[in-house]
């Protein structure tokens, strides 16, 4: 009984003796920590919490906070949730309804069938095309300006809609006043210069999306009364998951 009543203090006294910066038993302070079953069990709980955790990087499959994400390194494999902000200096953000990615370009001197493609880290839902182009018309050599958007929505395996194309034009010489089109069939679209009869236009009509390379390509299949070396797109194309 005595040797039993030793053994539990010396247990004691060897936990209580045990001060911030001390090293707990080996097996925790040395060693890794494995749950004896995965997702099976917590660490703290809603109403008992603890106040801080040091980690230099963070593998999570969904986070939820109430306050702001401070990380200098953050991977999540699901949702990503906070009331304040999330600051990383690299941070992968999560997955569904979270990823974003981008493709910036500049094309110029564009004739009949000349193709841009726009590739994507993952397969997207939805593409929103944004860009700024100028068309000269070939014999006046007069010139306009087009901004305009649209959207692609990836609708299953290699399949894809265009939703909507906005698009605003400015004539360098004030013969096309500012104005509004909505087309379903462009998703990059120019409208250039005008000779009294015809306008000068720089369409890419002809798209398509492959899945196995996440690819989005256009093809520009109307260029009509177009200066080759007077036509550009400056593109910008976001992709979300």
């Amino acid at each position: 009984m005595k040797v039993i009543s030793v053994i539990l203090l010396v247990l004691v006294l060897g936990l209580v003796g045990c001060m911030p910066g001390d090293p707990l038993p080996e097996d925790l302070y040395t060693k890794n920590v494995y749950p004896g079953t995965n997702t099976t069990y917590d660490i703290g709980s809603e109403e008992y919490q603890y106040a801080d955790g040091y980690f230099t990087t963070l593998h999570a499959a969904n986070i939820v906070s109430d306050g702001d994400i401070v990380a200098d390194s953050l991977t999540v494999f699901g949702d990503v949730t906070a009331v304040g902000d999330i600051v990383g200096n690299s941070l992968t953000a999560g997955l569904e309804g979270y990823s974003v990615d981008f493709v910036q370009d500049y094309i110029s001197g564009i004739i009949l069938n000349d193709t841009f493609s726009m590739t994507f880290g993952f397969e997207p839902s939805k593409i929103v095309v944004s860009y700024s182009a100028r068309c000269h018309h070939d014999t006046t050599f007069e010139g306009a300006h087009t901004t305009g958007h649209s959207l692609v929505t990836i609708t299953g395996i290699d399949t894809m809609t265009i939703s909507t194309n906005y698009v605003a034009i400015r004539d360098y010489n004030g013969a096309i006043n500012t104005s509004m089109l909505h087309d379903i069939n462009h998703v990059l679209m120019a409208i250039g210069g005008y000779d009294g009869i015809d306008h000068a236009k720089c369409w890419g009509t002809g798209t398509s999306w492959t899945t196995a390379t996440h690819t989005l390509l256009v093809t520009f299949d109307t260029v009509e009364h177009c200066r080759d070396a007077w036509n550009f797109f400056e593109i910008m194309a976001t992709a979300y998951r």
